[in-house]
C-alpha cells in the first residue's frame, strides 16, 4: 500500500482529474441547465437560485443547498468548530472536513493575493474536494485493472465516465458528502486482499487508521487485512497484530488528545444521537436507543427494514444489474473470458459493508445499500468495459450504461425509478449490446 503511494504516475491521475471535471460539467449542464430530469433530491436539499461573484462581474444560477450545509460549512470555514461546537454532528468526520478547510486556505489565499472577491470559496472548495475524491478513486481502480488488462485512454475516459455518474457521485458531488469515500473504501478493501502479502503491517495499519477519521468503514478495511493476513500466515505473532492495533488507533487517540487539549469532550452524533450499531447493547440491555422514522433498533427487525431496502436498491438498479449478471455469465460460459479476482473480492467485501449496514439501526432510503450494492456494480461495470476489447461494442457498453444512470433520479424518489424515457432508451442500447456482440461472434466463427 505504501509502495501505491510512493509510485503515483502524476500525469495520468491529471488526466482522470481533467476527465471528473468534464463529467461533472455534463452533470451540472443536464441536470440543472437543460434538465433532462428534474433536478429533485427530495430530501434535505433544495436546489436553489444563487450568486456566483468575482470582482464586479455576477452570475445567477441554479444550485443545490443541502440541510447539512451550514454544519459542513462551520468545519470548512474554521476546522476547531467541529470541536467547539456544541453537539456537532460530524466531528467523526474530521479527516474529510480538515481536507475540504485545507484546499479551501489554498483558494482563499489565491483570493487573497489576486484580489479577486469571490464570494463563494466554500462552495468551490467543496466541488473540488469531491472531484478530487472521485479521482483518487477512479486512480486506484485503474491502477486494479491495469494489472489484468490492457487498455488506452478512451476506456479510461468510459471508465471515469462510468465511476462519476456512481448515483452516490453523480447526487453527491455538487453538496458536501463525505459518503463519497465508500467506493474508496471499496476499493482499497480489493486492493487489501488482492495484495495483503506484500504490505506491511505497521504501515498499513497507520494509514487505514489515519483514513478512518474520515469514514468509519474504512475500519472494515483494516479488519479484512488483519484477518486474512492472520488466517493465512502459518506463524502467528499474537503481540504483533495487538502492536498493529494499536497503531491503527493512533491517529483517533491524537484527535481526541488535540479535543481534550482544547478543554472539550469528543462527541460522537453517530452514536449518541442516531445511536447506530450501540442500539444492540441497548436491546441486550432490555431497552431501546432511539424511535421514529428510519429507525430500527429491535432484534429482527433492523434485518427486515435492511432486507426491505436492500429490495428496493435491486429495483432501483435493477436495468444495469441484469446488464452486468448477463453479460458476466456469457463472457465466462459462452465467450471463454477469464475469471476475475476482482470481481470475486470486490463480491467479498461489499457482503463484508453489507453486512456492516444491516446493525446500523438507521435505514434512509437505499443510501447504506448503495455503499455496497450500487459500489460493487460500479466496479464490475468498469471491469467489464476493461476487458471488452471490441471498440464499437464497448462504445455501446459506456453509452447504455452512463445513459440509464445519468437518467436516473434521486434514491430517494418515493416510487424508487422514474421510468423517463432516457430510462427505457438505455434499456433498449443495452439490448442492442448483446445483438451486435453475438453478430460479431457468430461472423468469426463462420
Amino acid at each position: 500500500m505504501i509502495n501505491t503511494l510512493k509510485n503515483i504516475n502524476y500525469k495520468n491521475f491529471f488526466r482522470i482529474f481533467a476527465f471528473v471535471n468534464f463529467y461533472c460539467f455534463v452533470y451540472y449542464f443536464s441536470l440543472f441547465i437543460i434538465k433532462i430530469l428534474q433536478p429533485n433530491y427530495y430530501l434535505c436539499v433544495e436546489v436553489v437560485n444563487q450568486t456566483f461573484a468575482i470582482r464586479e462581474t455576477s452570475i445567477n444560477f441554479l444550485y443545490p443547498l443541502s440541510c447539512d450545509q451550514k454544519n459542513y460549512f462551520m468545519g470548512f470555514e474554521n476546522f476547531n468548530n467541529i470541536i467547539t461546537t456544541e453537539f456537532y454532528p460530524y466531528q467523526t468526520r474530521s479527516l474529510y472536513i480538515l481536507f475540504v478547510y485545507l484546499i479551501g486556505k489554498v483558494f482563499y489565499f489565491i483570493d487573497n493575493i489576486f484580489n479577486l472577491n469571490i464570494n463563494m470559496i466554500l462552495n468551490i472548495s467543496t466541488l473540488f474536494s469531491q472531484i478530487f475524491i472521485i479521482s483518487v478513486s477512479v486512480y486506484l481502480l485503474d491502477k486494479l485493472l491495469q494489472k489484468q488488462y490492457s487498455y488506452g485512454r478512451l476506456t479510461l475516459f468510459f471508465i471515469t465516465g462510468l465511476v462519476s455518474v456512481n448515483p452516490l457521485y453523480k447526487w453527491g458531488i455538487f453538496t458536501p458528502s463525505h459518503q463519497l469515500l465508500t467506493l474508496l473504501v471499496l476499493i482499497m478493501g480489493i486492493f487489501v486482499l488482492d495484495n495483503y502479502k506484500y504490505y506491511e503491517l505497521k504501515k498499513t495499519s497507520i494509514i487505514l487508521g489515519i483514513l478512518y477519521l474520515g469514514h468509519r468503514s474504512f475500519l472494515l478495511v483494516y479488519l479484512i487485512y488483519v484477518f486474512v493476513r492472520f488466517i493465512i500466515q502459518k506463524k502467528r505473532n499474537i503481540l504483533e497484530y495487538l502492536k498493529s492495533l494499536g497503531i491503527f488507533a493512533i491517529p483517533s487517540i491524537f484527535f481526541y488528545l488535540y479535543i481534550r487539549m482544547l478543554g472539550y469532550h469528543p462527541y460522537d452524533a453517530a452514536t449518541e444521537y442516531w445511536g447506530q450499531f450501540i442500539w444492540v447493547f441497548y436491546f441486550i440491555a432490555g431497552r431501546i436507543k432511539s424511535e421514529g422514522e428510519w429507525y430500527c433498533q429491535t432484534i429482527p427487525e433492523n434485518f427486515i427494514c435492511y432486507f426491505q431496502d436492500s429490495i428496493n436498491t435491486v429495483i432501483y438498479l435493477l436495468a444495469p444489474l441484469v446488464f452486468v449478471i448477463l453479460k458476466e455469465i456469457t463472457d465466462i460460459y459462452f465467450y471463454n473470458k477469464e475469471r476475475s479476482k476482482i470481481i470475486e473480492y470486490g463480491i467479498i467485501f461489499a457482503l463484508v459493508m453489507y453486512g456492516f449496514y444491516s446493525f446500523i439501526g438507521w435505514y434512509p432510503p437505499l443510501r447504506f445499500n448503495l455503499y455496497s450494492i450500487g459500489n460493487c456494480l460500479i466496479v464490475i461495470v468498469c471491469l467489464q468495459i476493461a476487458r471488452e476489447t471490441n471498440i464499437f461494442q464497448k462504445f455501446i457498453y459506456f453509452i447504455g450504461l452512463f445513459t440509464y444512470f445519468i437518467n436516473l433520479n434521486h434514491w430517494n424518489y418515493p416510487e424508487l425509478v422514474n421510468l423517463n424515457n432516457g430510462i427505457i432508451f438505455s434499456i433498449v442500447l443495452m439490448s442492442i449490446y448483446f445483438i451486435v456482440r453475438h453478430l460479431n461472434y457468430f461472423k468469426t466463427q463462420l
